[in-house]
């Protein structure tokens, strides 16, 4: 069981080399001013998430690395290839599988990421 659950779409990725396979493409310079932007977030929240599942893709591997590498941080990271372009019913299935850890910090790719998101926070709480 997971008791805190983190989702993350992998930061800004560049499409600037023609023909590079997108499970290849690394993040831009948006995309890596956004990793210091998290990682400040990580930090000012105290987000240290326990587990980690990544996406194998080089922007999703990049991304938990910038961050971490921000913060100090060597997170217990399982990096799965499944996890690739998930659907959110895939990535419900990994976070059910992750077993029993206090928060789980999830790096994916839209739209399964959205989705599930959407999906586990219904309509939400509108005060919030």
């Amino acid at each position: 069981m997971v008791k805190r659950l983190f989702l993350l779409r992998h930061a800004k990725s560049s499409w600037a080399t023609p023909g590079q396979a997108d499970h290849e493409r690394p993040l831009n310079g948006k995309g890596r001013e956004a990793c210091a932007l998290l990682a400040a977030h990580f930090a000012a929240a105290s987000i240290r998430p326990a587990r980690v599942l990544c996406s194998t893709a080089t922007r999703t591997r990049e991304t938990l690395q910038r961050i971490a590498a921000e913060l100090g941080w060597k997170p217990l990271a399982d990096y799965r290839e499944g996890l690739y372009l998930a659907s959110a019913a895939n990535l419900l299935k990994a976070i059910q599988g992750a077993g029993t850890t206090e928060s789980l910090l999830l790096i994916g790719h839209n739209p399964g990421i959205e989705d599930l998101a959407a999906d586990l926070g219904g309509d939400g709480d509108a005060g919030a």
